[in-house]
């Protein structure tokens, strides 16, 4: 299948949200527009305490939302404790039929992300405070970047979190998921805009 040239599709930020933007927060940006645009699947930006978190995600809320080729949910903070449940919410925040087994919702998300594709629309993920995520957690978007029928990855996941979520992300059961980040970004505290 042909996909729509990606010109067309490259959305913008608008100029009153990038007057706010401090230099880590573009390339942070710039990086998320690489994992999007090429369907690389992972990448994370990782905050320190006190940076301007809130501008950058405005900016991409702003970007990708109001934009017709991408499919895209915001998860503020994840407050479930099982895989099961966590993809539950995800799916409940596509607006997807919730299912009592894993296995009939990993189905559900699947098909739909399939669907997505054949309608040329990019699914992203944003997720924040993503440094609270479980290992469950982890577990779930590890298969979900996996999921690659047509060569391409069908899902593209950005965690937003605190440096925790780096060290969460070295531990060694999460090295599968570790091993699949792309360009990932830390925006420093010492270089918010004054």
């Amino acid at each position: 299948m042909e996909k729509t040239e990606t010109n067309q599709k490259s959305p913008q930020i608008s100029d009153s949200k990038a007057t706010y933007l401090n230099n880590n927060s573009r390339t942070a940006i710039e990086k998320i527009d690489y994992v999007i645009k090429y369907r690389q699947g992972f990448t994370c930006v990782f905050t320190e305490l006190g940076a301007d978190k809130s501008s950058l995600l405005d900016s991409l809320n702003d970007k990708y939302q109001s934009n017709q080729y991408y499919t895209t949910v915001f998860i503020q903070a994840v407050k479930t404790k099982t895989g099961f449940a966590f993809l539950k919410q995800l799916c409940s925040s596509f607006g997807l039929e919730l299912k009592y087994s894993f296995y009939d919702q990993c189905k559900i998300l699947k098909d739909w992300l399939i669907e997505q594709y054949h309608k040329e629309k990019d699914v992203i993920l944003f997720i924040d405070d993503a440094e609270n995520l479980q290992t469950t957690h982890l577990d779930v978007l590890r298969d979900l970047i996996k999921f690659e029928p047509f060569y391409q990855k069908l899902v593209q996941v950005v965690l937003i979190g605190s440096l925790q979520l780096k060290k969460n992300l070295f531990l060694s059961r999460n090295k599968d998921l570790l091993s699949r980040t792309v360009m990932p970004s830390t925006i420093s505290a010492d270089s918010i805009n004054t």
